[in-house]
């Protein structure tokens, strides 16, 4: 599944996924990267991305009601990050949930997350055409920081070499590039 995600080869990914549908959200790496992860830093990868957001959304689609079941034995949940140290509102908002981005968005406190994890958020929503969220985001946020900030991507280095950072535009830019 490696492979498949770092090549963009959705054919292969296709078949693995078939075999095995957990592969979709199952870490492929020691380090807990998921096959979405790995297809993400390949940046050209958009094919395997868009499928591989699809089939976890399904998966993930419906769940409102157990998050809640789990809310009310634990609040802290909500804001609790899981293994890649993501938090369950940006998950949800990174595939599009709206639903679940709605219900845990209500629970959700200024001081619950640091100011990149609101950003990365805002930029979520945008991406997932979840404006009304993305506008109270902001408006939550009203010292216009997040306005001013840049997104980055980070290029994996090739051959040992590291990583780079390069940045990117801010999430008007992200507005901007929309089909609206």
């Amino acid at each position: 599944m490696y492979q498949a995600a770092i090549k963009g080869d959705w054919q292969a990914a296709a078949v693995l996924l078939q075999r095995d549908p957990n592969l979709a959200s199952a870490a492929i790496t020691e380090s807990g990267d998921t096959a979405l992860h790995m297809a993400c830093r390949a940046t050209s990868r958009t094919k395997v991305i868009r499928e591989l957001v699809r089939r976890i959304a399904e998966a993930a689609s419906g769940i409102v009601e157990l998050a809640a079941v789990m809310r009310e034995k634990n609040e802290n949940l909500i804001t609790s990050p899981g293994k890649n140290e993501m938090k369950p509102l940006y998950i949800a908002a990174s595939l599009g949930n709206k639903d679940m981005v709605s219900y845990l968005y209500k629970f959700t406190r200024l001081k619950d997350l640091s100011i990149t994890e609101w950003f990365d958020l805002l930029i979520a929503t945008i991406r997932n055409n979840m404006h009304d969220i993305a506008l109270d985001i902001l408006n939550k946020n009203s010292d216009g920081t997040l306005a001013t900030m840049r997104t980055s991507i980070v290029i994996p280095g090739e051959n040992d070499s590291p990583d780079t950072t390069k940045k990117k535009g801010t999430a008007l830019h992200e507005l901007a590039v929309q089909d609206i």
